[in-house]
């Protein structure tokens, strides 16, 4: 079965679109990404998410965030039942329809081999979503009125990788990832939360890119996604507490004392 994360109020309308008891929420920087793992030394797939952030932007400024107060919203997916995967992507399909046509800013990494994976999964389904994202991402250059502006954080920035943008932009994004095993629901959360994580910082790189977001410290990705979603990744927020007792008590995580 599919399992859902989520720290939106509206998981099914995040642009709350037909909420209109509210006013018009203000532009929205949204970013995708899809995480098939290989969980063996055959490669056979034995988990897949798809991740889906939403980071609010300013009308007219810049906005300047901290690992710790950045108001990001997200919703991932995740199964490692093979029978699901259509499942999996047509919930990704409406995300990403919703944020071509509704965000200000949609983002990805080598985003066009992704949506290919997508409809792979969905097996002879009709995404009408990925097929549109895919179409107007060949030609993301172009601006044209109701669209999002779009970025691949893989061809548009001048970073030769995804690492090296992070160095570039004071990006972490790798602390308390490590040894994340699968076979327990313990790991498929730490795993989905690990997604979540390379979905922002694909955000946040797009943001700078763009000039519409900035900070003036590093930022840590992992507590960014820990301070949003502690509720939703519980064994994370456990990892840190963890980690960070450790390192006050002078002993390396998984290590017997200090040297």
């Amino acid at each position: 079965m599919t399992t859902t994360y989520a720290n939106l109020a509206w998981p099914a309308d995040p642009f709350r679109t037909g909420q209109q008891l509210f006013r018009k929420p203000g532009p929205m920087l949204t970013a995708f990404t899809l995480t098939p793992d290989p969980g063996d030394e055959a490669g056979q797939l034995s988990m897949v998410v798809a991740a889906m952030v939403y980071l609010p932007l300013h009308r007219t400024r810049t906005v300047m965030i901290t690992s710790r107060e950045m108001p990001v919203g997200f919703r991932a997916v995740s199964t490692s039942d093979h029978s699901e995967l259509p499942a999996l992507a047509r919930i990704a399909d409406l995300d990403l329809a919703r944020a071509v046509r509704h965000g200000s800013v949609m983002a990805g990494h080598l985003l066009a081999a992704e949506l290919a994976r997508l409809q792979e999964l969905a097996g002879g389904a009709v995404l009408r979503g990925v097929t549109s994202t895919a179409r107007a991402w060949t030609d993301r250059d172009a601006s044209v009125q109701g669209r999002a502006i779009q970025i691949d954080t893989g061809l548009d920035l001048p970073a030769a990788s995804l690492d090296q943008a992070c160095q570039i932009a004071r990006i972490g994004n790798r602390t308390s990832w490590e040894q994340i095993a699968h076979g327990t629901r313990a790991d498929s959360e730490l795993a989905t939360a690990q997604t979540v994580g390379r979905c922002l910082t694909i955000a946040l790189l797009a943001g700078r890119h763009l000039g519409r977001v900035c900070w003036q410290q590093d930022l840590n990705v992992t507590e960014a996604v820990t301070a949003s979603a502690w509720d939703c990744f519980p064994q994370l927020r456990a990892r840190q507490c963890s980690k960070a007792v450790a390192e006050s008590a002078g002993v390396s995580p998984g290590g017997t004392g200090a040297a």
